[in-house]
């Protein structure tokens, strides 16, 4: 099996039930913590010239913009959420991988999660998936991605949200990496915003929740991604820094 497909694997074969106790009560942490400084940055100004976008693009109302309670799309939620989650640089971190997880993974979820109804449940096996995949993708080669002037939150953020996505779907092992096999095509984020400290770092989790939430979909619908996204001769490592 590719990389791709070890890890949709993983998210595919992952129960609530098989959980540790432990990790149940951490992924619920990090959901909290995830609304605690969206709702904080939700009041700044990058926040309002944000979402007035979003809701010009309309789009179906779905799922629900945290402190404006507004309802977009799935991946306008995911997008303004995930935005909204690293707005203050509050977010949590991870220092192996050297990266913000939860800013991507907890909007993709509830932004899935609402408009589809789930449980709780369904929300924490999704995210702990979510949590495992972009920390391990971060850990392979942490620091290099800023290195090469790229922001690992947004880069990396995008396969996770894709797995996110897939499993709150119930996708199966093919689709789910299939989804990270698009998502790699729109991992993206690069540290120029430092030049002038433009807005557009905020938005890096928010662009990876988008592009994962649109990458869990097309997969849905039978659009492919190639399993070899991470490994490949133009894989995702090859392609962001050179090995």
């Amino acid at each position: 099996m590719t990389k791709s497909q070890q890890l949709a694997e993983f998210a595919h074969n992952l129960k609530y039930t098989k959980i540790p106790k432990q990790v149940i009560k951490k992924a619920k942490l990090h959901i909290m913590d995830n609304l605690g400084v969206a709702l904080v940055a939700s009041k700044l100004d990058f926040s309002k010239a944000l979402v007035s976008a979003i809701q010009e693009d309309g789009g179906g109302k779905e799922s629900t913009i945290i402190g404006y309670g507004d309802k977009v799309s799935i991946s306008g939620a995911a997008l303004a959420n995930g935005s909204l989650a690293h707005g203050v640089d509050f977010d949590d971190s991870h220092s192996q991988a050297v990266l913000h997880p939860s800013a991507s993974i907890v909007p993709t979820s509830l932004a899935f999660g609402e408009k589809l109804g789930v449980n709780g449940k369904k929300v924490i096996e999704s995210v702990v998936a979510g949590l495992e995949i972009v920390t391990r993708v971060g850990s392979v080669c942490p620091n290099q991605f800023h290195a090469r002037g790229y922001h690992a939150t947004g880069v990396c953020g995008a396969f996770g949200a894709a797995a996110t996505g897939g499993k709150i779907l119930e996708l199966d092992r093919d689709r789910i990496s299939r989804s990270m096999g698009i998502a790699g095509s729109q991992a993206a984020g690069i540290f120029e915003y430092l030049t002038d400290g433009s807005w557009i770092k905020r938005a890096h989790p928010g662009w990876a929740a988008h592009s994962g939430s649109y990458a869990a979909l097309l997969a849905k619908h039978g659009f492919t991604g190639p399993h070899t996204v991470f490994e490949g001769r133009f894989g995702f490592f090859n392609t962001h820094i050179g090995q």
